[in-house]
């Protein structure tokens, strides 16, 4: 049986798709958040997904004022998961940092999506990794 990418192993393993998102999910946190955040998936009606977003869950993320895409890890201290509809507080670490050095702010509203498709909003509560503090 032909493998696929698994950030487990090496690039290519033999552990089923489902076993492998299941052990990736279950690692602990390895990086400290870069801001902590209200998320609101969108509903399957107003064009959300179809299933939950567990945490660990990595979708697009688009900061108000920027015209840069990075993405962003979610995790959901409170919960394992996040059904479409719902409201979540999530601490995010993003992959772009030096890209937004100086440029996040507390209250900053941004999207996130799956490729083009919008999925959700959010709006930053507190920044934890001070090198993304906006200068006041």
């Amino acid at each position: 049986m032909r493998g696929f990418f698994c950030t487990l192993a090496a690039p290519y393993c033999t552990f089923r798709r489902t076993d492998c998102m299941r052990r990736t999910n279950e690692r602990k946190h390895e990086r400290k958040p870069d801001f902590i955040a209200e998320v609101s998936y969108l509903s399957t009606e107003e064009g959300g997904r179809r299933s939950y977003a567990a945490s660990g869950y990595r979708p697009h993320l688009k900061f108000e004022g920027s015209d840069y895409l990075t993405s962003g890890e979610q995790h959901f201290p409170d919960r394992e998961k996040v059904l479409p509809g719902e409201t979540a507080t999530a601490e995010i670490s993003i992959l772009s940092v030096e890209v937004f050095k100086n440029k996040l702010f507390v209250g900053q509203p941004f999207e996130f999506s799956e490729g083009g498709k919008l999925i959700g909003r959010g709006r930053i509560v507190e920044i934890v990794n001070s090198d993304l503090q906006k200068p006041v």
